[in-house]
């Protein structure tokens, strides 16, 4: 069985920047993105400096791309590119956009009433680095890091004029794959202070999900301490199977603790109106079911949890439950037990869920002998949050 960890490699791997700054407009002072351009290009150095420290490969700053230029790009890197002793690759894009989609260079059109051909959805870029596309990346972390600004009237006018852009769409159905999204022109400032102070200072740098949520703190409080403004957030969705380190490890500041670790709803459809009998219920079995929730729900309670009614609530129609409770339960229950339950330093709840996505693929891969997506996990988290009462210590 593999380790925890992705596998070490000789280099830290490469970096690819692309910038997106100058794009048409009709009046001068519109044509780039409300930023200072000189200073930006200071900041993107900086961070380049940061990322050569960190032994990575900084393998260009690519500006003013096109949405087909850039999906070029992406392949020529998976294609030529050589990987082989490559611990990760990174993409950095600032530019224009908005939930997952970018709003690339066009120079006939204004971002303000973007079409659809300036829109590039993440997951299109992401669908360049698969598997079956470069190999040497295949269960290697695949990092995207998106500083994605809003244009005035951006996806607002555009619908007016009948040119909507892509609707956001999922990030391929493969694993592997982090994506690290900002709205504003601070991140990278935010990004280059994250990675200073908790990667290349420390000689135990944080696991990059706890990396990443100590970089959203860090965001939200310049905004507010800086620019005495509340902003959303930067959202982090992982698709991770294991733990994935810029250098080694360590913990760091937590949410505060509590007397008690909290409340549990459980919401399980089993049973829905069917014409035919065998089709009323879930493809499962029933009892069985019951059976892994009602040790859920043991596993839950020996943790201090208190479990709402202490039973699932069944069959609610949308109006009526939060979440879907879904098949992963048996991993849930293994992953609370082995990870949090057992030792006596529970793992931060980021790298708990990292460990789960990787036991949920390997219970399908060997006790049903077929190939599942990877559990998408999205945080907007701004501490490290710990499922369990006692405190971990330092390593």
């Amino acid at each position: 069985m593999p380790g925890p960890r992705y596998d070490a490699q000789k280099c830290m791997g490469k970096v690819l920047i692309v910038n997106n700054q100058t794009y048409y407009a009709e009046k001068e002072k519109d044509k780039n993105r409300p930023i200072d351009i000189v200073k930006e290009d200071e900041k993107v150095g900086e961070l380049i400096k940061t990322l050569k420290d960190l032994g990575f490969t900084v393998l260009d700053v690519e500006k003013n791309k096109t949405r087909d230029q850039m999906i070029k790009l992406l392949k020529e890197v998976a294609a030529k590119s050589d990987f082989k002793d490559d611990y990760c690759f990174i993409c950095i894009v600032l530019s224009y956009g908005q939930d997952g989609v970018i709003t690339c260079y066009d120079a006939t059109q204004s971002p303000k009433n973007p079409t659809a051909g300036m829109q590039l959805p993440v997951s299109e870029l992401q669908e360049c680095l698969k598997g079956d596309k470069c190999r040497d990346l295949l269960l290697k972390p695949k990092i995207f890091m998106l500083q994605l600004e809003r244009a005035l009237g951006d996806y607002i006018d555009s619908l007016a004029t009948g040119t909507q852009a892509h609707k956001p769409v999922k990030i391929p159905r493969e694993a592997d794959f982090l994506t690290y999204t900002c709205e504003k022109d601070g991140a990278i400032t935010t990004w280059n202070e994250g990675l200073k102070e908790y990667v290349q200072k420390p000689k135990q740098p944080l696991e990059i999900q706890k990396l990443l949520t100590r970089m959203n703190r860090l965001y939200c409080e310049y905004y507010s301490k800086k620019e005495k403004m509340t902003v959303d957030a930067p959202c982090v969705t992982s698709l991770l199977t294991r733990e994935a380190y810029l250098k080694i490890e360590e913990p760091s500041p937590k949410y505060d603790a509590q007397k008690c670790m909290g409340k549990v709803l459980i919401v399980n459809n089993q049973t829905y109106y069917a014409e035919k009998g065998e089709e009323k219920n879930r493809p499962i079995d029933i009892v069985k079911e019951d059976e892994k929730v009602e040790e859920l729900i043991k596993t839950l309670n020996d943790l201090g949890f208190t479990v709402l009614g202490n039973k699932e609530k069944k069959d609610k129609t949308k109006e009526e439950f939060i979440e879907l409770l879904k098949n992963a339960i048996t991993t849930w229950n293994e992953g609370l037990k082995e990870y949090v339950k057992k030792p006596k330093q529970p793992l931060e709840i980021q790298k708990l869920l990292t460990r789960m996505n990787r036991l949920y693929c390997e219970y399908y891969s060997e006790e049903e002998k077929m190939t599942v997506d990877a559990p998408c996990v999205t945080s907007l988290l701004t501490r490290e949050a710990y499922l369990k009462i006692e405190e971990p210590s330092p390593k």
